[in-house]
């Protein structure tokens, strides 16, 4: 057993290794066949198909991707790139194993240059491969003289068996989700997606820097019962409208944000390094003000936070609103959605409130309750809107309803806006989404609560993605299914760092309604 055990670990290599081996076959004058994937669920057809593949050529090399490159949604891998690269190992038709810590195959093909790049019937079809990686593979593989191999066998879904018999999805949850299967198809979902992709959005909202210090706990003070830390590192993101544009660069045809910042440090440089280049960015400087940090004191170890510090100057400047009026009234009548992300914290006065309901065409609003506005800033500073994102929290306090009904809430509050698509995010519960022609859709979340590192910014990327598909009159339960999968993209890294890429979101919709 030990001797089995070491035979199959000794096929998993790091990439020194297998050059050198690529070098070997060379020598040797022995063809090499590769075949790459993520191989989380083994199954028949995986086996068949790299029988297949090891009978094309003398020698058969697997690639997987690695843990952190598995973008099919949560809770996936199932299983870790270890287990996933042993029992690759453990067949005897496959000769070397190397995790491949990487998006695409692209790099790793370039380095094996195999006469055969070989893959399942489901890669017939070029087009079907939303990421366009197949494509750039294919050509990598025929720019050393190779050729692509599709192996013709049965065709099995890992995917579609962890959903069956893997689920970490509560029953009523994959009810919900099959009841969407049901009435929606992948392609209905990428098309509204691709419609999406030819929108023109203009975000309007406070520039926001969330920084993190990461400390360790070193005991209590000796003369006041006060808990002591060290700091460690520390790392800062751009938040409020700036992230929400960033989210948005890769689902909007084109996308501009004007906010107000400092006359600082954050001000200039930072947000310009943050800041995706295609963005089109009216940012104005303050010199009255500086720019809004929400700084959060972070337990290191278990990623506790122990305390959150605002610095920001709650005061309104006319100088500054006065530009803002002349950016909105130029630029709302020219985009097909203007997204307010309304922080409440003074940038946008009731008359830029005037201005934005006058010249938007389609207005999309996320009004936040948060602990910088003390309850102060809510729906009711609004007349209308077209899509409106918040808490129930937030709804409540709006309406001074604690008890009433969420439904009747949803209705009395479209009614009062003249809203036809209103969401309601919920964290752990998911949402519920409500239009004028449709029926209150409840959609669950899809991330369990163990996998969650940072719930900071998930209802900003909810609120910006979910604004253009209610433009494009989206179902309701489609549009809260993809709010709810972004924002579970989200949740798995700290801060508002890494923007949300379409590409992994049309994955993990796949993952979940195979």
């Amino acid at each position: 057993m030990v001797k089995f055990v070491s035979e199959v670990i000794k096929k998993i290599i790091n990439i020194q290794e297998l050059e050198a081996k690529i070098r070997e076959y060379r020598v040797n004058g022995q063809t090499i066949a590769h075949c790459h994937g993520v191989f989380d669920l083994l199954h028949v057809g995986h086996i068949r198909h790299l029988k297949e593949a090891a009978s094309v050529a003398d020698k058969l090399v697997v690639t997987i991707t690695g843990d952190s490159y598995v973008n099919k949604g949560p809770s996936r891998p199932e299983f870790n790139e270890k287990l996933r690269a042993e029992v690759l190992s453990s067949l005897d038709c496959v000769d070397l194993v190397y995790i491949n810590n990487s998006l695409t195959a692209v790099d790793i093909i370039s380095k094996i240059k195999p006469e055969f790049y070989v893959k399942g019937p489901d890669y017939r079809n070029y087009s079907d491969d939303v990421s366009g990686a197949m494509l750039e593979e294919k050509n990598t593989v025929e720019s050393s003289g190779g050729q692509v191999h599709i192996t013709d066998d049965i065709s099995f879904s890992s995917t579609k068996l962890l959903n069956t018999y893997f689920d970490k999805l509560p029953t009523n949850s994959r009810d919900k989700l099959n009841a969407i299967k049901n009435d929606h198809s992948m392609s209905e979902i990428i098309n509204l997606l691709n419609n999406a992709g030819k929108l023109s959005v203009l975000v309007i909202g406070e520039t926001i820097i969330d920084e993190y210090q990461y400390c360790s706990a070193i005991g209590k003070s000796s003369k006041s019962p006060t808990l002591a830390v060290n700091l460690e590192t520390s790392e800062s993101f751009i938040g409020g409208a700036l992230a929400i544009a960033n989210h948005l660069e890769d689902f909007a045809g084109k996308v501009t944000v004007t906010s107000v910042a400092g006359n600082d440090d954050y001000g200039e440089s930072f947000i310009k390094s943050k800041l995706n280049s295609n963005i089109n960015l009216h940012l104005l400087k303050s010199d009255n003000h500086r720019t809004i940090v929400k700084r959060r004191i972070v337990e290191r170890y278990f990623f506790h936070k122990l305390l959150e510090i605002y610095e920001m100057d709650l005061q309104q400047s006319n100088i500054t609103n006065e530009k803002l009026i002349d950016i909105v009234k130029r630029l709302a009548p020219l985009v097909d959605v203007v997204i307010v992300a309304d922080f409440g914290h003074d940038m946008i006065s009731d008359k830029l409130v005037e201005i934005i309901e006058k010249y938007s065409k389609y207005l999309s609003l996320n009004v936040q309750m948060n602990a910088g506005n003390m309850g102060y800033n809510t729906l009711s500073k609004y007349s209308r809107a077209d899509y409106v994102s918040i808490t129930e929290g937030e709804l409540r306090l709006d309406s001074q309803e604690r008890y009433e009904n969420l439904e009747k809430l949803i209705s009395d509050t479209s009614d009062r806006l003249g809203t036809s698509m209103f969401s309601i995010t919920q964290g752990g519960d998911g949402c519920v989404v409500k239009s004028k022609k449709h029926a209150l859709a409840e959609i669950p979340a899809i991330i369990a609560n163990d996998e969650v590192v940072d719930r900071v910014g998930a209802g900003d990327v909810f609120f910006a993605v979910t604004s253009l598909l209610a433009s494009l009159n989206a179902p309701p339960d489609v549009l809260g299914l993809i709010g709810n999968v972004v924002a579970a993209d989200s949740v798995r890294s700290i801060g508002t760092g890494a923007p949300i890429k379409r590409v992994d979101t049309i994955r993990s919709l796949a993952t979940l309604l195979k």
